[in-house]
């Protein structure tokens, strides 16, 4: 599950010897809202991020402005995996 970072820029350094980079450049007590989310330079509308891919390591980017994207994560697909069986996401 993604959600707003407290910080500007977090590497995590996985078991697999690769890293994660987690930024948010423009973060701040102003831009306190997500406004597109870049995985490895590529936009992404999932309001999550598949663990293989956080296995891979690379860049996860946040770009943050003064208000909420009301269009960003809307889509049936954007909401996370569910283990529940009672087909809802």
């Amino acid at each position: 599950m993604l959600g707003a970072p407290l910080f500007k820029k977090l590497t995590i350094s996985l078991e697999n010897g690769k890293q994660l980079l987690i930024s948010a450049p423009a973060n701040s007590e102003r831009n306190l809202y997500v406004q597109d989310v870049q995985l490895n330079g590529k936009s992404s509308t999932k309001n999550w991020v598949n663990h293989f891919d956080i296995q891979k390591g690379g860049t996860l980017k946040f770009l943050m402005g003064p208000g909420a994207n009301e269009q960003r994560g809307i889509k049936k697909e954007d909401a996370p995996f569910s283990m529940s069986d009672d087909g809802a996401r």
